[in-house]
């Protein structure tokens, strides 16, 4: 895992200048030494659901305000291409843009900048590796940084609703590439407030983890995770955002966790103590636990399915376990686990585990019953006790899992 290492690389990266909460209108980037003039070169870059585009656009360093269009491709060159405090990076629905391979580059927002990426169902915004179309593979280039000004650990008197833009239909793939002796996270979360927007994103094929959460409070909403070799969602530092609508599946040889959520490692009573709200989560198929809370890490899980995983479902270690403020913290109800090994870890010699800790009388260790979840068709079938409003807590939502009756992954996420 890069946790301390991607810290420290933010921080070594980030320049704190002075900002307010308004921000200056885009402005002519016409002289801006940090976008090339177009390439002459033939387009080879495309995608099925995105607008063909006709020039490329290498774009390195720190970006003034701008808007990146869909009749053209861009590609991240020279290391870390950044938007600092002040600057707003607006993206078409539709654009493609590509991450150098050669030198490893990525995309970073600083705290004070922000980036408006708004995709449609028919026209997402892709991330991806610069390499040609089916020639692609997990850590080829570096991936998407955002940093705000949020409250975590060693953040001290930030806005839990500050506002680092919008991410939405967005789909990052290819990305994890190696930094030091760890790797990038496809999407790293830097002390990013409420105020910021994350629905209907697709993180996939990560060298490391799919989605980062270091403190904040963000909030993530109908997100798909896959093919990443770490862990889906991984948290610390004191995140106590929501995350809603939630797919994690192993596509490949190895993905260790649907969820890791750790407190802080060096000091697992520190506050703010990472409390997410997780529901309507389906976890499948991964390689060690479904999820996984450590180090004095808690949630709040309900509405959710963990089946298939080659260890537990849902395995509360003994550094969160032998702490009773953590334990509080912690509730699972309204859940369903099923060929997991075993569905709820029972290891003895702690003060608690997982199943004594999760409610008796909503835990549910019976078939889900969904379509294909092979295919990528998580949706349960008629008669799926999962769609048993009965089963589910209805303050939430009437059904169990991250999809209902409606499935709101088709037409835009890469298959």
């Amino acid at each position: 895992m890069a946790k301390i290492l991607l810290i420290s690389c933010v921080v070594l990266m980030i320049v704190f200048l002075g900002c307010s909460d308004e921000f200056e209108p885009p402005g002519d980037d016409s002289d801006d030494a940090s976008e090339n003039k177009p390439s002459s070169t033939e387009n080879e870059y495309g995608d099925e659901n995105t607008v063909e585009p006709v020039e490329v656009v290498d774009l390195s360093g720190r970006l003034t305000s701008r808007t990146l269009e869909s009749t053209t491709v861009y590609r991240l060159v020279d290391g870390a291409v950044t938007v600092p405090a002040g600057e707003i990076l607006k993206i078409e629905p539709g654009t493609v843009i590509r991450g150098s391979h050669s030198p490893r580059s990525w995309l970073e927002v600083e705290p004070g900048g922000k980036i408006i990426a708004e995709g449609t169902p028919t026209q997402p915004i892709v991330l991806t590796s610069d390499k040609p179309d089916g020639s692609q593979a997990a850590g080829d280039w570096g991936g998407l940084i955002i940093a705000g000004d949020a409250v975590g650990h060693f953040k001290a008197g930030g806005d839990p609703n500050d506002s680092s833009g919008i991410l939405r239909y967005v789909r990052v793939e290819y990305a994890g590439s190696a930094y030091g002796d760890g790797h990038f996270n496809g999407i790293s979360f830097e002390y990013v407030g409420a105020g910021t927007v994350v629905e209907y994103l697709q993180v996939l094929e990560v060298l490391d983890d799919a989605i980062e959460l270091y403190g904040g409070s963000v909030n993530l909403q109908y997100v798909l995770v896959t093919g990443y070799r770490d862990d889906g969602i991984d948290w610390t530092y004191g995140y106590t955002g929501t995350i809603q609508y939630l797919i994690c599946q192993k596509t490949g040889e190895r993905s260790d966790r649907g969820i890791e959520g750790d407190n802080n490692p060096d000091a697992p009573n520190m506050e703010p103590r990472s409390r997410p709200y997780v529901y309507n989560a389906t976890i499948v198929g991964m390689s060690h636990e479904g999820i996984l809370l450590r180090n004095g890490g808690a949630a709040i899980i309900k509405n959710s399915i963990v089946i298939g995983c080659e260890r537990a479902g849902l395995m509360v270690d003994a550094t969160s376990a032998n702490r009773q403020a953590a334990v509080q913290a912690m509730e699972f109800t309204h859940n369903i686990f099923f060929d997991n090994h075993p569905n709820l870890d029972d290891t003895a010699g702690m003060q608690t585990n997982a199943t004594e800790i999760a409610d008796a009388a909503t835990t549910l260790i019976v078939d889900p019953q969904l379509n294909g979840i092979v295919d990528g068709d998580w949706t349960p079938e008629p008669g799926s006790p999962a769609l048993d409003a009965a089963h589910a807590d209805r303050t939430i939502s009437h059904f169990i899992g991250a999809i209902g009756a409606v499935d709101w992954t088709k037409g835009w996420i890469h298959r």
